[in-house]
């Protein structure tokens, strides 16, 4: 008989899953990028640029331009880290929960309606696959929250975050320019000198935390993506196949392999009446 159903997935099948697994592994972790991507606040919004203001007027004599403050722009930042878990998670649980349906779905497509191999065949080779899947996903969660801890302190080499932050201060030259021109009033060019340096002091704030977003951004794509493939693919679908062809012994694949006894016992009666009508075809013809 065919494997129970509830040993293998009954909805996976080739119309409702695509089995090429570097390619959804790929479309995956795009989609992974643009959820990092999304999850950050945008730091040049008015509510945002308020926000920052607001932790200047707290802290005395940070509002200086030459003077930005890294205990505002490292509390600004925790504020964007935390969003980085769930993107993180969740990538880890849709990918294994792919592999593992394609698997099983690979499983199905070698054992279904095949009566040559007995149920407990089948099941084992399903809850290997399932062990393998997990244990590929346990540990791999366990690097991943660690490179989580460790992104929760501020640091980068990377030229990439002073090239951003020299780019966006090349845009928002203008707007340095336009922020300078004021009245020729000496009263009002002194409480726009004040505007300015507060406003730019707030601006560096939200270009150094956009840019260091940025740093960050590429660097947990890349590393939890790389994570991922490694422990479920290198780690795990690719020696797969290992712990498959060593899960029985010689005697055992003999044993479950070998014809059913029931189906023996038909092919013995239909070759014990076969030799019985060639005898008796023998016995007529001599007699003739």
């Amino acid at each position: 008989a065919s494997p129970p159903p509830s040993l293998l997935p009954s909805t996976t099948n080739s119309s409702t899953l695509d089995d090429r697994i570097a390619l959804q592994f790929c479309t995956i972790q795009k989609e992974f990028r643009r959820k990092i991507s999304s999850s950050f606040s945008d730091f040049f919004s008015k509510p945002y640029a308020d926000m920052v203001f607001k932790k200047l007027d707290e802290n005395v004599g940070i509002a200086l331009p030459n003077f930005p403050s890294f205990h505002i722009i490292e509390s600004l930042y925790k504020m964007e880290q935390h969003k980085l878990q769930k993107p993180c998670i969740d990538l880890l649980k849709e990918l294994s929960e792919y592999l593992k349906k394609t698997l099983l779905y690979l499983l199905q497509i070698v054992f279904h309606g095949d009566n040559s191999y007995d149920h407990h065949f089948v099941e084992c080779f399903t809850n290997i696959i399932m062990k393998e899947i997990h244990q590929a996903e346990k540990e791999c969660l366990a690097d991943l929250k660690q490179q989580l801890e460790i992104e929760a302190r501020i640091f980068t080499l990377n030229s990439y975050y002073m090239d951003t932050v020299n780019k966006i201060k090349r845009e928002f030259l203008n707007y340095d320019e336009l922020t300078k021109s004021n009245t020729n009033s000496s009263g009002k060019k002194l409480r726009s000198t004040i505007n300015y340096n507060e406003k730019r002091a707030a601006f560096d704030v939200q270009i150094a935390v956009f840019a260091y977003c940025k740093v960050v951004e590429k660097r947990m794509v890349d590393q939890i993506s790389q994570l991922c493939y490694y422990f479920l693919i290198t780690k795990c679908a690719l020696i797969i196949d290992l712990k498959l062809s060593t899960t029985f012994s010689w005697t055992e694949l003999h044993r479950i392999m070998a014809e059913p006894f029931e189906q023996k016992q038909k092919r013995d009666a239909l070759e014990l009446s076969i030799r019985n009508y060639e005898a008796a075809l023998c016995l007529g013809e001599r007699q003739i």
